[in-house]
């Protein structure tokens, strides 16, 4: 019985140490995939300095990469837009301007989130430094 015990106990942990193994293997598999798809489709960039590291790691912000969690500040450094340009622009009286969420002033002031974002694209073309 003590020897039945202890090779039931000694096949537990090899089943253990290969299912582990095994879920290693499929994430490090699924990590490179995702890896070589990112930079394929130029999400992920790399342009290495005269060091020879990476300097920069993603593809520059585009209009079309805009999504209703930014806030407005945000999307002041990223497009280096005038901190009151879009107060200006699209009338904003918000109080919480420029930290507040393109989706928490679109359902504060009841508009459709989706409207407003074309609107902030729409402005972002428009801006004087664009053209």
């Amino acid at each position: 019985m003590k020897i039945n015990l202890e090779y039931r106990k000694k096949i537990i942990k090899t089943t253990i140490v290969v299912i582990l193994a095994l879920l290693f293997l499929i994430s490090l598999i699924w990590f490179a995939s995702t890896f070589k798809q990112l930079y394929r489709t130029g999400n992920l960039e790399v342009d290495y300095s005269i060091t020879g590291r990476p300097t920069r790691l993603h593809r520059p912000i585009t209009i079309s990469d805009i999504r209703v969690w930014m806030t407005f500040d945000y999307l002041n450094v990223i497009f280096k837009v005038d901190p009151l340009y879009f107060k200006n622009t699209l009338a904003i009286t918000d109080s919480k301007y420029p930290n507040i969420s393109i989706e928490a002033y679109a359902r504060h002031n009841r508009i459709n989130p989706q409207v407003l974002l074309h609107n902030i694209e729409q402005a972002i073309i428009n801006y004087p430094n664009n053209k």
